[in-house]
């Protein structure tokens, strides 16, 4: 479909990812994981202030076989451009709400927001096949949030968040490359997933309206009628899983194959402009 046109040009700071998947031979994967049924189900949230500023928090919680596993991390850009994480795997409480409200409260962390939802909800099936599948909801694609992480101050701006479901492991994923990214303004949001690899998918969403795109990368997209232009201003994280958000955790090193602690990551919060 055709996605809407208002005339206009706008800036704002989107946050983006690109994902290198690493492969794994099958007897790998039949070695560490014979017969275990695997389900996970992870949130991902964000604020970016009108000054920059910007949090990125992700929960997650893994099921297989007897085994539940609790994962979440923040992470913190600050005014000065430092950029700080940190993480743990003790239980939490999980998000509630709706399209309305989330509230979300990472004891462990320390970390507490409120996410109050400016546009309906979406949600897609992204991947049905026999060996699973994978379910992304986009819970707020565009809201007011207002976070609290220590040692600094609440942080308010425009924010985002999302809950993807699946029960496929991610080193099993039939795709070598994702994209991933959101733009938000007062009157606009963008949202875009574009899977590459044996299986593609392609997700565009301008203002709930669903749209196709053009040419994905990490400098921009042309979608019908405009097009949008990052600058990949900050880099977030840039790294190996196993170096940047799973780092010193030895049990699941001892539970996964080290394919999924080669997945490449590359994450920055870009100085974006739609023109449309």
């Amino acid at each position: 479909g055709a996605c809407p046109k208002t005339g206009l040009e706008e800036a704002s700071p989107p946050c983006y990812e690109l994902i290198l998947k690493a492969r794994c031979s099958s007897a790998e994967i039949l070695a560490m994981h014979p017969q275990g049924k695997f389900k996970l189900t992870k949130w991902y949230f964000d604020c970016v202030s009108e000054s920059g500023e910007t949090v990125i928090v992700y929960s997650a919680i893994a099921r297989w076989r007897r085994l539940t596993l609790h994962y979440s991390s923040v992470l913190h850009l600050g005014h000065d451009g430092q950029v700080s994480s940190r993480s743990s795997v003790r239980p939490f409480r999980l998000p509630s709400g709706d399209s309305r409200r989330i509230e979300l409260l990472i004891s462990p962390l320390g970390v507490e927001g409120e996410w109050r939802g400016e546009e309906e909800s979406l949600a897609r099936t992204v991947l049905d096949s026999d060996p699973g599948w994978i379910e992304w909801r986009c819970l707020h694609p565009r809201s007011r949030a207002r976070v609290h992480i220590p040692g600094h101050a609440i942080i308010e701006g425009l924010g985002y968040a999302e809950c993807l479901e699946m029960t496929i492991p991610p080193w099993e994923l039939p795709l070598t490359e994702l994209h991933w990214g959101r733009f938000l303004s007062t009157e606009h949001s963008l949202i875009w997933i574009d899977w590459r690899g044996p299986y593609n998918r392609q997700l565009v969403f301008h203002n709930l309206i669903e749209c196709s795109a053009q040419d994905v990368s990490e400098c921009g997209f042309a979608i019908e009628g405009g097009s949008l232009l990052l600058d990949r201003g900050q880099t977030l994280r840039n790294g190996r899983l196993g170096d940047t958000i799973l780092p010193g955790t030895p049990t699941l090193r001892k539970m996964f194959p080290i394919a999924l602690f080669n997945i490449l990551e590359c994450k920055w919060r870009s100085q974006g402009i739609l023109r449309i």
